[in-house]
């Protein structure tokens, strides 16, 4: 096997090197290789010469003809007959059981948007508990939002006239008394809600307990970082081009002369170059302390703001949003305060009005006609790597989930789930904790100090299902018959602005979430380190596969259950180990048990070294999988525990139908490309998690020779 690991080396080394001298894309370099390796898969199926299994996740790697038992290999065993019969293409390039899911969440959607704008079914009725009022409102103000973003033609005829009203707002600002005022949006003009020193609310990260104002140092720059202005990169100097054409394109529609539009960008640039002179450079974070995350939040309270804000009335304008009973403020840098306080001032109103005009109309171009849409589609590619869609259909939905995300989620939610159902998933959730307690009381090697302090992590995890407990109330917000997208954006920007008073100096509720900041439309399921929390998205329950009431439990543990275990898992895996209760990077271990922990996380990496991804491939990386791996096997000795204590399992079914779970199918050139995923391939995140236990081998009655036997004394299981 060594002597063919050369070969597909020396053949991947030598197309790479065609890429140098010619140029060609990764994407098709990767197709190359593909097509090379697949020569081989067709004369040797199995990963190893020592293996009975096959990576038949990749299309082409089995056919009707191929046999195989459950005891050699079986997740190709169990998902034979999906795989043949599943469709990849080009534009497919994988498919899989929970990526059907996204399909069924995007149909959804669009049938509620369709619904909403045609204004059918807006009776108010839902399954969470909403108030049909709040509810059905919700609902007409999506409906006439989703109506303004399909009408392409008539933001074509208006071109960039809607916008006309903000940039006159701030054009006729003669000195900073009225730009202070325009700061506040007195007048409702401020688009964007922008400021020289952005605000929001936020937890800090040395202190979960209570929500604290924060105020940063990034107002709207139309570059990623302060490096940007110091060391500019080609593509910083493309957006500058492009801003230069396309916002002076703008400002010469709205009445200014070419040369004035071109002054103006330039002006606004100029001048987020001086912001971002006293910016910190934000570094990767890599803090592992309780004292590190203290260093980083700097408390001061309402009083201390006035002995640095100079010329910029920072009190002043937090007072216009409620925040003057703010307890404590949290600043990310001080010199950035002082910094803005000596540059408000009245020799440089031209240049902040000019700043505020520019960063309005970057922020306005993808809800104005199609050329505006357009430019901002080429502006994103290059500064952020992704575009929205260009289709009608997507081009809704995008803009619908950028402006009225929580509003979507709010329907959706109220649709598609219910409240006996999210009261179910959090009862399968306590059992779930109430198991992996006794786990860990029993775990032989850990000492008693970190033993507790582990049992006190889980206690503490909090887990947030389908959605929030109190959702948002959009009944403040009226869209006028005669309001442009624009001016009905503007009111949703005010709308946040104006909530951010609803959590000064409120205690935390670890069980509430900001639907815009963590979209439960997401397919994903989630542990965050950072909160010790568990987030179960009602995006992964979208087709019934994951969770369906009225499944055989069995069914249900090993779906919606292992996903669930497997996140608890995460909480003490080779990354979130190093975290503790309220989720802040802390040594909670005994030196003795974290070095027994990375002996067992180890052995399992160097088992999937062993292994191979596809024959002739070389050895896996388990290194790079260990984290993941580990809660595969915690999550499903998890609901092997549960098991236990239930009469009549059936085992078949529960291991069947977790092979199910993960059963997937992608090109060869797709599956080349996740290779450095943390994820382990998805054959073996079933056929290595499943041979770790006794329950499995004894249903299968699997014995030494067959493929999926793994003797006691060489299993992984870290928990």
């Amino acid at each position: 096997m060594k002597h063919k690991r050369k070969v597909w080396l020396s053949v991947i080394a030598g197309l790479m090197a065609a890429v140098l001298l010619t140029g060609c894309g990764a994407e098709s370099v990767m197709n190359t290789v593909a097509s090379q390796l697949s020569k081989t898969m067709s004369v040797n199926r199995t990963i190893s010469s020592d293996s009975k299994w096959i990576n038949s996740s990749i299309d082409g790697a089995i056919d009707e003809t191929l046999q195989v038992s459950e005891k050699d290999d079986f997740y190709t065993a169990v998902n034979k007959d999906w795989i043949l019969n599943a469709k990849v293409d080009k534009d497919t390039a994988s498919v899989g059981a929970l990526q059907d899911n996204g399909d069924v969440v995007k149909a959804q959607t669009n049938q509620i948007l369709e619904e909403s704008m045609t204004a059918e079914h807006l009776s108010g009725e839902n399954n969470i508990g909403m108030p049909e009022e709040q509810y059905q409102h919700t609902e007409e103000l999506l409906g006439k939002f989703a109506n303004q973003i399909a009408d392409a033609d008539g933001r074509d005829a208006q071109g960039v006239e809607p916008a006309r009203a903000y940039v006159e707002a701030v054009e006729n600002i003669e000195n900073l008394d009225e730009m202070t005022a325009y700061i506040e949006n007195k007048d409702g003009r401020n688009f964007s809600t922008l400021s020289l020193i952005p605000v929001s609310m936020e937890i800090p990260r040395s202190e979960h307990d209570s929500y604290t104002v924060y105020l940063g140092q990034y107002p709207a720059l139309n570059f990623a970082a302060p490096d940007s202005y110091t060391n500019v990169l080609s593509q910083d100097i493309l957006i500058k081009e492009l801003l230069v054409e396309n916002v002076g394109s703008m400002l010469v529609q709205l009445g200014y002369s070419e040369k004035e539009a071109k002054k103006m960008v330039r002006n606004s640039l100029q001048f987020e170059g001086r912001l971002a002179e006293a910016m910190d450079k934000q570094e990767e974070d890599t803090s592992q302390s309780l004292e590190d995350y203290k260093e980083m939040d700097h408390f001061y309270s309402f009083e201390d703001l006035k002995d640095m804000e100079g010329n910029y009335p920072l009190t002043e304008i937090l007072t216009s949003l409620g925040l003057e009973e703010a307890e404590v403020i949290n600043i990310e840098n001080e010199e950035y305060i002082r910094y803005v306080g000596r540059l408000y001032k009245e020799k440089n109103l031209r240049k902040i009005k000019d700043y505020m005009i520019v960063n309005t109309l970057v922020d306005m171009m993808p809800y104005l006609g199609k050329t505006s849409y357009e430019a901002y589609n080429t502006l994103a590619g290059i500064k952020y790597g992704y575009q929205m869609g260009e289709n009608e259909e997507d081009r809704i939905s995008n803009l619908v989930s950028e402006k009225m995300s929580a509003a979507l989620q709010e329907i959706y939610v109220g649709r598609y789930c219910d409240a006996e159902q999210k009261q179910e998933l959090e009862g399968m959730i306590d059992e779930i904790i109430m198991y992996y307690r006794n786990m860990l009381q029993e775990e032989e090697w850990l000492t008693e100090e970190t033993r507790k302090l582990a049992i006190e992590k889980l206690d503490n995890i909090c887990y947030r299902v389908l959605y929030p407990n109190k959702m948002p109330d959009y009944t403040e917000v009226v869209f006028a018959q005669e309001d442009t997208l624009i001016d009905m954006i503007a009111k949703l920007n005010q709308f946040d602005k104006n909530h951010l008073k609803d959590k000064v100096n409120k205690e935390v509720d670890r069980y509430d979430w900001d639907m815009n900041a963590m979209s439960t439309l997401v397919v994903n399921a989630y542990y965050m380190p950072t909160d010790n929390s568990i987030n179960i998205l009602a995006g992964i329950l979208a087709n019934g596969f994951v969770y369906d009431k009225d499944a055989p439990e069995e069914m249900n543990l090993a779906r919606i259950g292992a996903i669930v275990g497997h996140e608890i898992t995460h909480g003490f895996d080779t990354n979130g180990y190093s975290y503790d209760k309220d989720g802040i990077p802390n040594k909670w271990w005994t030196y003795e048990d974290e070095e027994q922990f990375q002996i067992r996380a180890n052995h399992l990496a160097k088992y999937f070294s062993a292994l191979s991804p596809y024959p002739g491939g070389g050895a896996y990386n388990g290194s790079n999988v260990k984290g993941e791996a580990i809660a595969d096997m915690g999550g499903v000795k998890c609901m092997l525990g549960i098991a236990r204590e239930r009469e009549d399992f059936d085992y078949d079914l529960f291991f069947t139908s977790y092979a199910q779970l993960w059963r997937s199918k992608s090109t060869l050139a797709t599956e080349l490309a996740v290779l450095n995923d943390e994820h382990p391939l998805d054959c073996f995140r079933v056929n290595v998690t499943l041979q770790q236990f006794d329950e499995f081998m004894e249903t299968y009655d699997i014995q030494p020779g067959d493929g999926m036997y793994l003797s006691p004394e060489k299993r992984i299981v870290v928990w």
